[in-house]
Protein backbone atom coordinates (compact mmCIF):
# COMPACT_ATOMS: atom_id res chain seq x y z
CA UNK A 1 0.00 0.00 0.00
CA UNK A 2 1.26 3.46 -0.88
CA UNK A 3 1.76 6.13 1.73
CA UNK A 4 1.78 9.90 1.58
CA UNK A 5 4.73 12.21 2.08
CA UNK A 6 5.55 12.46 5.80
CA UNK A 7 5.25 16.25 5.57
CA UNK A 8 3.26 18.35 3.13
CA UNK A 9 5.20 20.51 0.70
CA UNK A 10 4.42 23.72 2.54
CA UNK A 11 5.81 22.52 5.91
CA UNK A 12 9.31 23.75 5.18
CA UNK A 13 10.62 23.92 8.76
CA UNK A 14 9.70 20.34 9.63
CA UNK A 15 12.32 18.07 11.12
CA UNK A 16 14.75 16.50 10.41
CA UNK A 17 15.87 19.41 8.20
CA UNK A 18 14.36 22.18 10.27
CA UNK A 19 15.22 25.82 9.78
CA UNK A 20 18.74 25.05 8.50
CA UNK A 21 17.52 23.21 5.42
CA UNK A 22 14.64 25.65 4.94
CA UNK A 23 17.06 28.60 4.70
CA UNK A 24 19.52 26.62 2.57
CA UNK A 25 16.76 25.61 0.16
CA UNK A 26 15.54 29.18 -0.07
CA UNK A 27 18.99 30.65 -0.77
CA UNK A 28 20.63 27.83 -2.77
CA UNK A 29 18.10 25.15 -3.71
CA UNK A 30 20.71 23.49 -5.91
CA UNK A 31 22.72 22.66 -2.78
CA UNK A 32 19.75 20.92 -1.13
CA UNK A 33 18.99 19.12 -4.40
CA UNK A 34 22.60 17.91 -4.50
CA UNK A 35 22.39 16.72 -0.90
CA UNK A 36 19.20 14.84 -1.73
CA UNK A 37 20.85 12.99 -4.59
CA UNK A 38 23.92 12.26 -2.47
CA UNK A 39 21.69 10.67 0.18
CA UNK A 40 19.74 8.68 -2.39
CA UNK A 41 22.91 7.11 -3.72
CA UNK A 42 23.12 5.60 -7.16
CA UNK A 43 19.74 5.24 -8.82
CA UNK A 44 19.12 2.10 -10.88
CA UNK A 45 19.27 2.29 -14.66
CA UNK A 46 16.02 3.48 -16.14
CA UNK A 47 15.25 5.78 -13.21
CA UNK A 48 16.41 8.79 -15.30
CA UNK A 49 17.84 10.49 -12.21
CA UNK A 50 20.70 12.61 -13.49
CA UNK A 51 23.89 12.60 -11.38
CA UNK A 52 22.42 10.37 -8.65
CA UNK A 53 24.88 9.80 -5.82
CA UNK A 54 27.16 12.67 -6.86
CA UNK A 55 26.43 15.87 -4.98
CA UNK A 56 28.75 18.15 -6.94
CA UNK A 57 27.47 17.15 -10.36
CA UNK A 58 23.83 17.13 -9.22
CA UNK A 59 24.19 20.59 -7.69
CA UNK A 60 25.80 22.03 -10.83
CA UNK A 61 23.30 20.40 -13.16
CA UNK A 62 20.32 21.65 -11.17
CA UNK A 63 21.78 25.15 -10.95
CA UNK A 64 22.43 25.34 -14.70
CA UNK A 65 19.01 23.92 -15.59
CA UNK A 66 17.31 26.38 -13.24
CA UNK A 67 19.23 29.31 -14.71
CA UNK A 68 17.76 28.59 -18.13
CA UNK A 69 14.28 28.08 -16.72
CA UNK A 70 13.98 24.31 -16.88
CA UNK A 71 15.03 23.11 -13.44
CA UNK A 72 11.85 21.05 -13.31
CA UNK A 73 13.15 18.88 -16.17
CA UNK A 74 15.98 17.73 -13.92
CA UNK A 75 13.97 17.78 -10.70
CA UNK A 76 10.90 15.77 -11.75
CA UNK A 77 12.73 12.46 -12.39
CA UNK A 78 14.40 12.73 -8.97
CA UNK A 79 11.06 13.42 -7.30
CA UNK A 80 9.48 10.47 -9.09
CA UNK A 81 12.37 8.24 -8.02
CA UNK A 82 11.98 9.32 -4.37
CA UNK A 83 8.28 8.54 -4.62
CA UNK A 84 8.98 5.10 -6.07
CA UNK A 85 11.82 4.26 -3.67
CA UNK A 86 9.80 5.07 -0.56
CA UNK A 87 6.46 3.80 -1.91
CA UNK A 88 4.80 7.23 -1.80
CA UNK A 89 1.50 7.47 -3.63
CA UNK A 90 1.28 9.23 -6.98
CA UNK A 91 -0.06 12.79 -6.90
CA UNK A 92 -3.75 13.31 -7.56
CA UNK A 93 -3.08 15.30 -10.73
CA UNK A 94 -0.20 13.14 -11.97
CA UNK A 95 2.77 14.70 -13.70
CA UNK A 96 1.07 18.11 -13.80
CA UNK A 97 1.33 18.33 -10.03
CA UNK A 98 5.04 17.52 -10.15
CA UNK A 99 5.58 20.12 -12.88
CA UNK A 100 3.73 22.76 -10.88
CA UNK A 101 5.53 22.00 -7.61
CA UNK A 102 9.04 21.74 -9.06
CA UNK A 103 8.66 24.78 -11.29
CA UNK A 104 6.72 27.13 -9.04
CA UNK A 105 7.86 25.96 -5.61
CA UNK A 106 11.29 24.37 -6.05
CA UNK A 107 12.54 25.48 -2.63
CA UNK A 108 9.58 23.83 -0.92
CA UNK A 109 9.83 20.62 -2.92
CA UNK A 110 13.56 20.08 -2.36
CA UNK A 111 12.98 20.69 1.36
CA UNK A 112 10.10 18.20 1.42
CA UNK A 113 12.23 15.65 -0.41
CA UNK A 114 15.17 16.22 1.94
CA UNK A 115 12.99 15.71 5.01
CA UNK A 116 11.50 12.56 3.49
CA UNK A 117 14.88 11.05 2.61
CA UNK A 118 16.42 11.86 5.98
CA UNK A 119 13.44 10.63 8.00
CA UNK A 120 13.39 7.35 6.03
CA UNK A 121 17.16 6.85 6.17
CA UNK A 122 17.43 7.82 9.83
CA UNK A 123 20.28 10.26 9.32
CA UNK A 124 20.97 13.41 11.28
CA UNK A 125 19.63 16.39 9.36
CA UNK A 126 20.01 20.13 9.59
CA UNK A 127 23.29 21.84 10.43
CA UNK A 128 25.25 18.61 10.94
CA UNK A 129 24.30 17.40 7.48
CA UNK A 130 25.12 20.78 5.93
CA UNK A 131 28.62 20.54 7.40
CA UNK A 132 29.08 17.02 6.00
CA UNK A 133 27.80 18.15 2.61
CA UNK A 134 30.20 21.11 2.57
CA UNK A 135 33.08 18.78 3.37
CA UNK A 136 31.97 16.42 0.59
CA UNK A 137 31.97 19.31 -1.89
CA UNK A 138 35.42 20.41 -0.72
CA UNK A 139 36.72 16.86 -1.19
CA UNK A 140 35.23 16.74 -4.69
CA UNK A 141 36.90 20.05 -5.54
CA UNK A 142 40.28 18.77 -4.29
CA UNK A 143 39.95 15.61 -6.39
CA UNK A 144 39.06 17.66 -9.46
CA UNK A 145 42.01 19.99 -8.87
CA UNK A 146 44.40 17.06 -8.45
CA UNK A 147 43.10 15.47 -11.65
CA UNK A 148 43.63 18.76 -13.48
CA UNK A 149 47.19 19.08 -12.15
CA UNK A 150 48.04 15.53 -13.21
CA UNK A 151 46.55 16.19 -16.65
CA UNK A 152 48.50 19.42 -17.01
CA UNK A 153 51.76 17.70 -16.03
CA UNK A 154 51.13 14.98 -18.60
CA UNK A 155 50.45 17.59 -21.27
CA UNK A 156 53.70 19.41 -20.43
CA UNK A 157 55.65 16.14 -20.47
CA UNK A 158 54.12 15.19 -23.83
CA UNK A 159 54.93 18.59 -25.28
CA UNK A 160 58.51 18.37 -23.99
CA UNK A 161 58.86 14.89 -25.48
CA UNK A 162 57.58 16.12 -28.84
CA UNK A 163 60.01 19.04 -28.81
CA UNK A 164 62.94 16.71 -28.09
CA UNK A 165 61.97 14.44 -30.98
CA UNK A 166 61.82 17.41 -33.37
CA UNK A 167 65.32 18.50 -32.34
CA UNK A 168 66.77 15.09 -33.13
Amino acid sequence: MSADWKNPCWNVIAEPGGLAICVTSWCVPCFTYGMNLRHLGDAPEGANVFCAGDMSKACCLYCCATMVGCGCAVHIPARQYIRKKYNISEPTHGILEDVFLTWCCPCCTVTQEYNEIMSRNGGAGGFDDLKKAGNALADDAKKAANTAVVGAKQAVDNAAGSAEKKEE
